[in-house]
């Protein structure tokens, strides 16, 4: 089976403070994993390393089974989509902003219709594609969020708090958008959550 990540000695200090210790941890491809634990345990921290957004002090990432060392190749970055957990859209329609993400991978135009199409549908918004980003709810914001990081279909996607300050209702489209995702053929999902219950129905593996 092909590791999405590997980590080994693995050490974040930020002001002074250890704010992870990993020793060593797996994460295969096409595993849907649930980064559990409560708030200030190095979740968010975690979901950045993995993204490649910061760097450990100490220890090594591979990636598909290549060492990152600095900064990610073009094609490695691909490979990646992030959503924060408070995500930002520009101004706007939903279609503008998986529009301009997808022009920063470097997608050609004429590809990029049908991939804003397909992306919005996996999230079941495509009625939204004209709609003012700065009119959508927060439930509608993470899910377009989730349209643009999965639009230029990368193998990973990391998901940070991706149902905080959500109601049920919008907590059940957004579980319903990325099982979606995570059982296609070759994804792999890790999210964080302070949860247990939301990691077990959604995660086939939970890191504490």
């Amino acid at each position: 089976m092909t590791s999405a990540y590997t980590l080994t000695n693995i050490k974040l200090e930020q002001q002074n403070k250890l704010i992870l210790n990993i020793p060593q941890l797996t994460i295969n491809s096409g595993q849907c994993v649930a980064l559990l634990g409560e708030n200030g345990a190095g979740k968010t921290s975690l979901i950045n390393l993995l993204a490649f957004t910061i760097q450990a002090q100490h220890g090594s990432i591979h990636l598909f089974d290549q060492a990152v060392r600095s900064k990610l190749t073009p094609d490695q970055r691909r490979r990646i989509g992030l959503v924060h957990q408070q995500p930002y859209l520009l101004p706007g329609t939903v279609a503008d902003n998986i529009r301009l993400a997808l022009k920063l991978q470097g997608v050609k135009q004429a590809h990029i219709p049908d991939l804003i199409r397909q992306a919005l549908k996996q999230v079941n918004l495509t009625a939204l594609a004209d709609q003012a980003a700065n009119t959508l709810s927060g439930g509608e914001l993470k899910r377009v969020a989730i349209a643009r990081a999965i639009a230029y279909q990368p193998d990973i996607l990391l998901l940070d708090e991706p149902f905080s300050h959500l109601d049920q209702r919008h907590i059940q489209q957004l579980e319903d958008s990325i099982s979606h995702f995570a059982q296609q053929a070759g994804k792999t999902v890790i999210f964080s959550t302070h949860d247990r219950f939301q990691a077990q129905a959604l995660a086939n593996k939970t890191i504490n």
